[in-house]
């Protein structure tokens, strides 16, 4: 039986650098930088998605999951003209993200496209693990419906794809699917998924971290921590519809062995984590270091601001 993992980590929490170690562990072929990054802020890129090597390397037939894509197109254009419209706090990267899925509607189904299909839902209100589509026009809230409906269709058909033939899929992603694709996608047996947990400080790191490494290494310093309540914070939106969760603070700031295994155990590789502990464990504490070390040079006042270093 395929077996789905799916662990969710904010931006700037160490995606790339958990893949890197948990995910890939010892396999050499697949664990290399797509592409290069900043070095001078501790960024890299890996792949993220483990998937089956004959999906890999074997182009995929377009389109067969959306019966009308042209229709669909049609209704996500509308969305990201009005979001454009009413939304004008939004970054640069929302809009370019929905402009991306909808000039490749035609392979949505063939690998996980939640990082930039959620931009399709961030302005709305968010509350006790799920997207609130009240309070809006009837039309609004019909094209958000249609397009959750097309994104769970497209990661649906993928994973009915990888039934068919037997194969698993271990990935690293930003959220949940039911926040980043649909409420109503319906997953698949043996599917398990695992979250990382900010505290209130760590939220801040971590903001302080990804703004710092995606304007490579300019220096911002106006970060102020703000003292939220833990269940306000809207970075732990997947913690609550995952299966577990890990702690960042324990991960990074505490170097906890328990905690670190954990994420080696749930991508199946804690027999290489046992066997590699050690170098394991310095390295983990190594990348640490240097993110502290960004912040420090690149951030000073926030850095002083926080209260575990």
């Amino acid at each position: 039986m395929s077996e789905f993992r799916e662990f969710y980590i904010q931006e700037g929490a160490g995606s790339n650098f958990l893949a890197s170690k948990c995910l890939w562990a010892e396999d050499k072929t697949k664990k290399i930088e797509i592409h290069k990054a900043d070095s001078s802020v501790n960024e890299f890129f890996y792949h993220r998605a483990k998937t089956p090597a004959e999906w890999t390397w074997n182009p995929q037939p377009k389109g067969l999951a959306i019966s009308s894509p042209e229709k669909i197109k049609t209704v996500l254009t509308e969305l990201h003209l009005w979001i454009n419209k009413n939304y004008k706090n939004q970054s640069n990267f929302e809009s370019e993200n929905r402009e991306r899925v909808i000039r490749n509607i035609d392979n949505l189904w063939t690998e996980d496209w939640s990082y930039w299909t959620f931009d399709f839902f961030a302005f709305m209100d968010f509350e006790k693990s799920k997207w609130k589509d009240s309070g809006y026009p009837t039309e609004v809230i019909n094209m958000i419906h249609q397009a959750q409906d097309c994104f769970a269709t497209c990661r649906e058909y993928y994973f009915k794809r990888c039934q068919e033939k037997n194969w698993d899929t271990f990935l690293i992603t930003h959220s949940h699917p039911f926040l980043g694709i649909s409420p109503r996608i319906k997953l698949p047996e043996n599917f398990k998924t695992l979250s990382m947990e900010l505290d209130v400080e760590v939220d801040m790191f971590c903001a302080g971290l990804q703004d710092l490494k995606s304007s490579n290494g300019k220096s911002i310093d106006e970060i102020e921590l703000k003292f939220e309540q833990m269940d306000d914070l809207f970075s732990n939106m997947s913690v609550g519809l995952s299966d577990d969760k890990v702690s960042y603070r324990k991960i990074f700031f505490e170097n906890n062995e328990d905690e670190i295994r954990k994420i080696y155990d749930f991508f199946d590789n804690e027999e290489y984590f046992e066997e590699n502990k050690t170098n394991i464990m310095s390295e983990f504490r190594e990348y640490h270091d240097k993110n502290m070390s960004v912040i420090q040079k690149f951030a000073p006042g926030l850095y002083n601001q926080l209260k575990t270093r």
